[in-house]
């Protein structure tokens, strides 16, 4: 960085109203701030409905509220009206039946399109996330695993790349790097975050690690743990309650608030996440205080949400990184 900033190397312009509203309702989606992200989003495309930014704010608006179909054809629209807009581009890939396919072409339209992404912001991490994942599951490691480290360089301060590293590693029969990576998280991080470094950590036979195991501070261990896949959630207000599938079993978990976390290579969890939706089938790890209540299991502490990494097709090497 430039020890002294001249004013004059850097181009200024006035911002229209309908820029100004689109670049806060932005803001605000990333402070998850929806009442005043919405009264912006609505004003922006009031004052200009063919700015991609505006359409991109509404197609999260949206996102935010469950409709994906509403929100897909947001984000098509931000990339007709500005081919540029990676992350309209991104979310619209990632919205689309493509990202839910295992069709082999659907794939490589996948591929095809978060390159472009990649081609567009170079620095853009979850596009990195996705690309390592479409390997991993093709059996290409090799490549998975460029990949995730080039996210973990980008954004070093997400504790799920550094996993995302490690769980790779461990695929390929890496161990005690896997162990270091987990190490590394768990000693760094805390709640949904350190469990799931934890759980990486507990995959790896003790005498395969060669490294010191993580000093974890005794609120770690405090309350009950349970795992499961989510069958139903529900936001009443303030009011959050999850059902797990708990070995064949529901549970309901309920909490006065949402004390959610997420694996951070989830792309739902991306600054607009939201607990009450797109989470049914994702695994989750959670820590609760017994219920007093007999009607349910608990009361929540917090519930970390999962990606589950997709199991190889074949361990070939015919996937092609970026």
């Amino acid at each position: 960085m430039p020890t002294k900033l001249n004013e004059k190397e850097f181009s200024v312009r006035h911002l229209s109203m309908s820029e100004t509203d689109a670049e806060l309702a932005a803001w605000f989606i990333r402070i998850h701030r929806w009442d005043e992200m919405r009264v912006h989003t609505a004003a922006a495309l009031k004052e200009d409905s063919k700015l991609s930014l505006a359409q991109e704010d509404a197609g999260f608006l949206d996102f935010s509220e469950g409709r994906d179909e509403q929100a897909l054809k947001e984000f098509a629209a931000a990339v007709e009206l500005d081919n540029k807009n990676y992350i309209a581009l991104f979310a619209e890939v990632m919205t689309s039946p493509l990202a839910r396919s295992n069709a082999p072409e659907d794939q490589r339209a996948m591929y095809e399109k978060l390159n472009h992404v990649v081609d567009l912001k170079p620095d853009f991490a979850p596009a990195y996330v996705e690309l390592a994942k479409l390997n991993l599951a093709e059996g290409n490691l090799p490549a998975a695993l460029v990949l995730s480290r080039k996210a973990v360089q980008l954004e070093p301060f997400r504790s799920g790349y550094h996993v995302l590293t490690g769980r790779i590693l461990l695929r390929m029969n890496r161990p005690s790097e896997a162990a270091a990576e987990a190490a590394y998280v768990a000693q760094r991080w805390a709640g949904s975050d350190r469990d799931e470094a934890m759980e990486l950590w507990n995959q790896i036979p003790a005498a395969d690690r060669k490294t010191d195991a993580p000093i974890l501070p005794e609120s770690a261990s405090k309350g009950e743990s349970a795992v499961g896949m989510v069958k139903v959630v529900t936001c009443n207000g303030s009011d959050f309650a999850i059902t797990l599938d708990v070995e064949g079993k529901a549970q309901t978990f309920r909490a006065k608030g949402f004390p959610v976390g997420y694996s951070d290579t989830l792309w739902v969890g991306r600054d607009h996440f939201s607990p009450c939706f797109h989470v049914q089938g994702l695994r989750a790890m959670l820590r609760y205080n017994a219920a007093k209540d007999p009607s349910y299991a608990g009361d929540l502490m917090y519930v970390g949400f999962r990606d589950d990494l997709p199991d190889p097709k074949r361990p070939t090497s015919e996937a092609a990184a970026h």
